[in-house]
């Protein structure tokens, strides 16, 4: 019976402690879906800043019907990664002070039981129980414990795999989105826009240029005094005027957002 408990100490303990390890790795698993979802919620700031005017085509139809599928599908994938991460229990070895206290109400047992004192034959029978108790409740520990924990783990393994899908699934619609906003929903981006031939009969001149991805913007032989407005500026390109004469006058302005 003795040699049988110490083998199944040592196997549950190695059970135990195995699956205790695995969720440590767990939460390291976590970090880089965690990671790719809040790339592709930065994604979304884009779709956020140049959502297109809504109205009935085809294009923009199709854009905002793919972006609600990215939308729901990261959620989702959102939702299971929070699943596999909290809320999640694991039992664990009793503390000392309590195995003590055990220790110690189980000898105080004993020695009523078989009359301990100064007997050394009984003293070591009661230590012999003491420890055949002590080992059969920590096999047990190791048992309940190492089987719970191991329940744990399987369940956030299944909303890990879960949210893995969900993130697949999830840049596979943006990937369709971006292709629908760039064929559909974007409009023309010219990349030069060259003035010529500007009237010099009058002083002042307006020239006035609008969109957002213009990267350069030429006027060639201005008269000796012009203006030139860009309207609605790129945010992150560059707009170069060149040719300007000494005297002029260049005013940029971003309108203000239409309000609904």
């Amino acid at each position: 019976m003795g040699m049988t408990d110490d083998y199944l100490e040592s196997l549950y303990r190695t059970f135990y402690e195995s699956e205790l390890e695995r969720s440590d790795k767990l939460d390291a698993q976590v970090n880089l879906p965690t990671a790719i979802v809040t790339g592709l919620l930065a994604v979304s700031a884009f779709y956020i800043e140049h959502f297109p005017k809504i109205e009935w085509r085809v294009g923009v139809i199709l854009f905002i019907l793919s972006l609600i599928a990215y939308g729901a599908l990261l959620m989702g994938a959102m939702y299971c990664l929070v699943r596999s991460y909290f809320k999640h229990k694991y039992q664990l070895l009793p503390p000392p002070k309590d195995i003590q206290q055990n220790v110690d109400q189980l000898r105080a047992h004993y020695q009523a039981k078989f009359g301990g004192g100064r007997n050394v034959f009984v003293d070591v029978f009661v230590d012999e129980n003491v420890k055949g108790d002590i080992q059969h409740d920590i096999v047990n520990v190791y048992k309940e414990s190492g089987s719970y924990n191991r329940r744990t783990n399987t369940t956030r393994i299944a909303w890990l795999h879960w949210a893995t899908h969900w993130i697949i699934f999830s840049i596979v619609a943006l990937v369709a989105s971006r292709l629908v906003y760039y064929f559909g929903v974007a409009e023309s981006k010219p990349q030069e826009v060259k003035i010529t031939e500007m009237p010099g009969d009058s002083g002042i001149h307006r020239v006035e240029i609008v969109g957002r991805d213009v990267q350069k913007v030429e006027v060639v032989n201005p008269p000796s005094m012009h203006r030139v407005q860009i309207v609605n500026p790129p945010q992150s390109q560059k707009v170069q005027i060149t040719g300007l004469p000494d005297v002029q006058k260049v005013e940029i302005i971003t309108p203000k957002k239409e309000t609904k």
